[in-house]
């Protein structure tokens, strides 16, 4: 297990009580979970990070294995189960639907069997795109692919359960780790002359570290929090971008830090090929804004924050 007891100021987490300690299981050591792990250094809590049982990032754990979870919750007792782990891969999800069902849906029913209080994280794939404002969390959910039909049903089962949770949906998610589009952009940016990005596809785009923090100032409130305040809430970055816009800014700041480059061109296509991503996932976070006052953040410092940190780790 993990104790960290060190400078709570570094990632604003000065405020967090004292006094008020966990025990927490992380489940699912991708982008999410290690950033939350590495947070939760900075804090007084217990934390166990679980990964995949090929992982080498973290203890293993077969998540498809109740008896093995319920192990896991007999021996370490957590007081709240963070859920990080999801089948995330979108194209595969389409040829391979029963693995993406039970990571994201089984999964969430062993979890949810232990009474303990959950936080999990939902996608923006649980709808349409179709709707030409924001999306709210009484909205009506369609999804158009497999993982978003899977994550809905990961969803429904936690909110039957009758477990105190809080279900985190977000959006295009990145970090300064992993295989998410800001990596991507910056790697065609240093090897090709012209990409084409798409310009109807528009969210808010959402760092690790912002979940994070999310997750962190729900930790920081009273021990009933979760159960007084159960349901979805949106969490996202504040700013709505297509890929396009996303893509040129990622190349603006890039420049701006000295990034070697090439003078790439970054041209806008009409439409997505795609027609399982939604093309409107733009959430509403009234909800979580009022629930967390000042917990969510410009998308764009948020970019420019992880494009530091890429920076820094390429010269260091």
């Amino acid at each position: 297990m993990l104790r960290g007891k060190y400078d709570r100021a570094r990632l604003g987490l000065k405020g967090l009580k004292q006094g008020h300690l966990l025990r927490i299981i992380i489940l699912g050591d991708g982008q999410v979970g290690t950033q939350l792990a590495q947070d939760l250094l900075l804090t007084d809590h217990t934390t166990s990070l679980f990964g995949s049982p090929r992982s080498t990032k973290s203890k293993r754990l077969d998540l498809h294995d109740l008896s093995a979870i319920q192990r896991v919750v007999r021996l370490h007792r957590p007081q709240v189960i963070v859920n990080a782990a999801a089948f995330t891969d979108v194209s595969r999800a389409e040829s391979e639907p029963y693995e993406a069902y039970r990571t994201n849906c089984l999964v969430i029913e062993h979890l949810s069997s232990f009474g303990i209080p959950l936080i999990h994280f939902s996608t923006d794939f649980v709808y349409s795109g179709s709707s030409d404002v924001p999306y709210k969390e009484t909205d009506a959910t369609e999804p158009i692919s497999v993982y978003g039909r899977t994550k809905l049903l990961g969803d429904q089962a936690l909110a039957k359960s009758g477990t105190p949770h809080i279900n985190l949906r977000t959006s295009w998610v990145y970090g300064p780790t992993g295989n998410n589009f800001v990596r991507k952009i910056l790697s065609l940016l240093e090897t090709r002359e012209e990409i084409f990005v798409v310009t109807d596809e528009v969210s808010a785009p959402t760092s690790v570290k912002s979940l994070s923090s999310i997750v962190l100032a729900i930790l920081n409130q009273p021990d009933s929090f979760i159960a007084e305040h159960s349901g979805v809430y949106h969490a996202c970055d504040k700013g709505f971008m297509s890929r396009y816009e996303m893509a040129k800014e990622i190349q603006d700041i890039a420049k701006d830090l000295g990034f070697a480059h090439k003078a790439t061109r970054i041209t806008g296509e009409g439409s997505s090929a795609s027609s399982i991503r939604p093309k409107n996932s733009r959430l509403d976070t009234a909800k979580l804004e009022s629930l967390l006052p000042g917990a969510l953040v410009d998308a764009k410092v948020r970019l420019q924050n992880v494009l530091y940190d890429i920076f820094m780790l390429y010269h260091n």
